[in-house]
């Protein structure tokens, strides 16, 4: 059964379709959510590009006049602190009068903004100075509230030269694959947004940030929950709608199916399903009726050919074997006289005149013991070459000797010549006729009757031929031979 239901075109083609459907309005629901997050991102990094406008500004003109100061100034670091999901930013330029590098960068998590670019040997210059202002302190020589501004001044420079080389040590971000100006780079696995912008000083410079967009996250839900839900509602209406084409499909096939499994005999080709069908079912249902029309004519000449002898058209001797029961049983008569004939010496006219005119002769002969069978139930055979039977219901023996002889009178007045026949220069016959009773046939084989009956006929030959002998041995208080010349 399990077979049956997975290898139903039914279900192939529900599955196939079923397939075809997931696959495209997956395809679509995927490019419809990978676009709707790419036009979030680029939406998102519109609106920040838009927003840095006036912080580039402020970092342009500080960049231009080599202005540190301005850059690492609460104000600066407060107004970098308001600017929304801003994590990191990097500042990179020279002065446009002297050439001087500027870089300074700023990180939310620490709260700091901090130079990041100091001249080579720094450090060490910066030592040696406060060592030079000590020992002058020390002395005594020149101004001892200078010396201990600029002294302190050096060590200010230097905290804030350790400190940034720590700040730096702990807080970087890669710009190594996002360092050319004007571009952006969105890390989904992060949800970091990062930003390269120029500044508008003429030296040049570019202003590198960091923005958490992590809010996207939620907007990515939001999106794939409707792009599913989009989905579900498709699948919806395509699933009734494709069980609705694969049973259109399937079912007139079912029904054609259903319909070749009959025997052909039990096909009525008017009433074979789907034939009004304009589609290639509709074909294939005319085209199973057309072959079923031509199947039925064959079949009807296959067993004609099985039950009928093709020269003369009466019953076969295969016919006569199988239909005696049969007749015996439909017979409405008292009894069945079976008369048995031989057409007289027709070997020699074979030998005079021919194949084609005994087949002509056999074929007259033929007509005339078919003439007289009257009844349905009545049947003319040819068993063997010149050897015809015939079944006659009747009622008592009078009827039997008149309708026999009738036929022996017919076949004679046929006047077939048969110049070499040493009894008759006609073609003639010789017949025995038994009489049964239903029962007598129901107790008996054919094998038997066909034996006595072709005995009685034998007689008829051997008084003379041209002769009916008629057996009454099943029939009382009856004559034993009616002998007619």
């Amino acid at each position: 059964m399990k077979i049956a239901i997975f290898h139903s075109i039914r279900t192939k083609i529900f599955a196939s379709h079923l397939l075809l459907i997931l696959v495209i309005i997956a395809s679509l629901t995927y490019q419809h959510h990978k676009n709707e997050i790419n036009n979030t991102v680029s939406m998102t990094t519109a609106f920040h590009q838009e927003a840095a406008i006036p912080l580039i500004s402020d970092i342009s003109t500080a960049i231009s006049g080599g202005n540190y100061s301005n850059l690492l100034l609460p104000k600066f670091k407060t107004q970098l602190m308001n600017t929304p999901d801003l994590l990191y930013l990097k500042i990179v330029g020279r002065s446009d009068n002297r050439s001087i590098p500027i870089e300074v960068q700023f990180d939310r998590e620490v709260c700091q903004v901090w130079r990041s670019h100091f001249p080579l040997n720094f450090q060490q210059n910066t030592k040696d100075r406060i060592e030079r202002i000590q020992a002058r302190l020390a002395t005594n020589e020149g101004d001892i509230v200078k010396l201990n501004y600029l002294l302190n001044r050096a060590k200010e420079a230097l905290n804030t030269f350790e400190l940034s080389n720590q700040l730096e040590a702990k807080y970087h971000f890669d710009f190594d694959n996002n360092n050319e100006l004007n571009t952006s780079y969105f890390d989904r696995e992060k949800n970091i947004l990062f930003l390269s912008l120029p500044t508008t000083n003429s030296a040049g410079g570019r202003v590198d940030m960091v923005y958490d967009i992590s809010s996207i996250k939620k907007v990515e839900h939001v999106i794939l929950f409707d792009a599913l839900s989009e989905l579900f509602v498709a699948l919806a209406i395509a699933l009734p709608a494709l069980g609705l084409l694969s049973f259109h499909i399937s079912a007139p096939l079912k029904s054609l199916s259903k319909c070749m499994k009959r025997d052909i005999k039990d096909i009525d080709t008017t009433k074979i399903p789907e034939q009004n069908r304009h589609d290639e079912i509709g074909e294939l249902s005319t085209e199973f009726t057309h072959l079923i029309k031509k199947m039925a004519i064959h079949t009807k000449e296959l067993e004609y050919l099985t039950r009928n002898d093709p020269l003369t058209g009466l019953l076969n001797r295969r016919s006569f074997n199988s239909l005696l029961a049969e007749i015996q049983v439909k017979n409405r008569s008292k009894y069945v006289a079976i008369m048995y004939v031989d057409i007289d010496h027709f070997k020699k006219y074979n030998d005079t005149y021919g194949h084609n005119l005994g087949d002509i002769a056999l074929q007259k002969v033929a007509q005339v013991l078919n003439d007289n069978t009257v009844d349905e139930n009545e049947k003319a055979f040819r068993v063997g070459g010149e050897e015809f039977v015939v079944t006659l219901n009747i009622s008592n023996l009078e009827q039997a000797i008149t309708r026999s002889e009738k036929i022996r009178k017919m076949v004679h007045e046929l006047e077939i010549e048969h110049k070499t026949s040493p009894t008759e220069k006609v073609i003639t016959i010789s017949a025995g006729v038994c009489i049964y009773t239903k029962q007598d046939l129901l107790n008996t084989t054919i094998e038997d009757v066909v034996d006595y009956v072709d005995h009685v006929q034998y007689q008829a030959k051997h008084n003379g031929r041209n002769q009916i002998i008629i057996c009454d041995k099943h029939i009382s208080n009856q004559a034993n031979h009616s002998n007619f010349a």
